[in-house]
C-alpha cells in the first residue's frame, strides 16, 4: 500500500500553518473555491484563459473537487498544469500530488518529484517538505535520509510544523543527521506549540517516559491531551491506555473507553484491539462478545498481532465462539509472524490437535490472507 503522507493542498489542507505567505494565500484560495457557484465559473474561466495563474489554480481545484462545476479530474489536471508551468508554486505542489496519487493523470512518482523539486527550489515550504518525504521513502528517487533532512530543515526554517516534527524524529534516531536529543526536543516542542497534533502526542510521551526530557506527568498529560483532542488517533489511544493503567492519572475505565473508542473509530489497530478487549471483559462498558469479535477482526485484518492472537485463543478455546482449530491456527501463525513471541505455545498445541487436512486448509488461508493484505 502506498502511504498517503504528503502535505497535500486544497480540501485536505490541515489547519492554517504559520509559515509566511504560502499558507495564507492557499487558505484564501481554498475558501474561495469552496464557495464557488456555477454563475461564477464563466468569469473565472475567462481570467484563466487570459493567463491569470491564480484563476487557473482555482479552476483546477474547482474541477478536482466539483465545486461550482461537475467534477472532472482531467480538466483539473489541465488547468493546474498550466498554472504550474507558469511558475505558480501552489499549482506545482498540487500537480505533484496528482501525479503521486494518479488523479487526472497516470501515476508517476518521478513526475511528482520533478514538480515538488521545482516548488522546493523556488522556496515553497510545502514543496521542500514533500521533497524531503520522497527522499525519506525512496519513492521516485534513491532513498537518502541526509537529503531528506536537508529539505526538512529548509521547510522547518520557514516554521512548517510538519517539517519540524519529521526533522525531530531524524535527530532523535540519528538518521541522516547526527543524533541530538536536545535538538529533537526543541523541534518537537516548536511543532507542538504550533498546534501539530502528532508532535503534541509525541512530546507528551517524551515527558511521560522521561526520554529527551525529564519525566513530568503534568506536562505529559497536557500535551497528550492536546494531541488527542485534535483527533490524533495515537494520542487518543495512548491517553486511553494511561487511564487503563492509572499512569499519571487515576484509573478510570469510562475515560479509557471514551478515548480508545475515538482512536478505534479512526482505524488505529492498537486501539481496535484494546476496544475489543474492553468489550470482551466489560471494562468501561457493558460486556458484548459480538462487538469484541468484530473489533478483534478489524484489528487483526490491519495486522495487529495482539488482536490476531486473541482471536486465535477465542477460536481455540470455544468458550465465546464455536471451536474452530483452522481459524485459530490461521490467526496464531499470523500473530507469530507479526512478532508476537508467546504465540508459539498455542501454535504447537493446535498442531497436535489438528488433522493433516485441517493444517493444509489453514496454511492455504494464511497464504491467501498475506497475499491479499500485501496488495492493500
Amino acid at each position: 500500500m502506498r502511504p498517503v503522507w504528503l502535505l497535500f493542498l486544497a480540501f485536505t489542507l490541515l489547519s492554517p500553518l504559520s509559515f509566511a505567505g504560502e499558507s495564507e494565500e492557499l487558505q484564501h484560495i481554498v475558501d474561495a473555491v469552496k464557495q464557488l457557484q456555477p454563475t461564477a465559473i464563466p468569469d473565472l474561466m475567462k481570467k484563466a484563459e487570459a493567463g491569470d495563474t491564480r484563476a487557473q489554480f482555482m479552476l483546477g481545484l474547482a474541477y478536482k473537487h466539483g465545486s461550482g462545476v461537475l467534477e472532472n479530474t482531467a480538466e483539473a489536471f489541465r488547468w493546474l498544469e498550466r498554472a504550474a508551468n507558469a511558475g505558480f508554486l501552489l499549482a506545482q505542489n498540487e500537480l505533484a500530488s496528482m501525479y503521486f496519487e494518479g488523479v487526472g493523470t497516470p501515476q508517476n512518482d518521478q513526475e511528482a518529484v520533478r514538480w515538488f523539486r521545482q516548488a522546493a527550489e523556488k522556496g515553497s515550504p510545502m514543496g521542500q517538505f514533500n521533497l524531503g518525504l520522497f527522499y525519506a521513502s525512496g519513492f521516485g528517487l534513491p532513498k537518502d535520509l541526509t537529503e531528506a533532512a536537508k529539505w526538512y530543515r529548509k521547510a522547518a526554517d520557514a516554521d512548517l510544523p510538519e517539517a519540524e516534527y519529521y526533522l525531530a524524529n531524524l535527530y532523535r534516531h540519528g538518521s541522516g543527521v547526527p543524533q541530538d536529543q536536545v535538538e529533537a526536543t526543541r523541534l518537537l516542542t516548536k511543532a507542538a506549540g504550533a498546534g501539530y497534533a502528532e508532535a503534541q502526542t509525541n512530546l507528551g510521551l517524551q515527558f511521560a517516559e522521561g526520554q529527551g526530557a525529564a519525566k513530568n506527568c503534568e506536562r505529559a498529560l497536557f500535551w497528550l491531551r492536546k494531541g488527542a483532542e485534535q483527533g490524533d488517533p495515537v494520542g487518543q489511544n495512548d491517553l486511553g491506555s494511561f487511564y487503563i493503567q492509572g499512569y499519571c492519572v487515576k484509573e478510570d475505565p469510562k475515560e479509557a473507553f471514551n478515548w480508545i473508542s475515538k482512536a478505534a473509530q479512526q482505524d488505529q489497530p492498537d486501539a481496535e484491539a484494546a476496544l475489543a478487549a474492553m468489550f470482551g471483559e466489560g471494562y468501561g462498558t457493558a460486556k458484548d462478545t459480538q462487538k469484541a469479535l468484530e473489533w478483534y477482526q478489524r484489528a487483526a485484518d490491519r495486522g495487529s498481532s495482539r488482536a490476531q492472537y486473541n482471536l486465535a485463543v477465542m477460536y481455540e478455546s470455544g468458550s465465546e465462539l464455536p471451536r474452530d482449530f483452522v481459524t485459530a491456527y490461521q490467526w496464531v501463525v499470523l500473530a507469530q509472524r507479526g512478532g508476537l513471541q508467546n504465540a508459539e505455545n498455542l501454535k504447537s498445541k493446535l498442531e497436535l490437535l489438528m488433522t493433516v487436512d485441517q493444517l493444509r486448509t489453514a496454511k492455504r488461508r494464511i497464504a491467501d490472507w498475506q497475499s491479499k493484505h500485501s496488495r492493500n
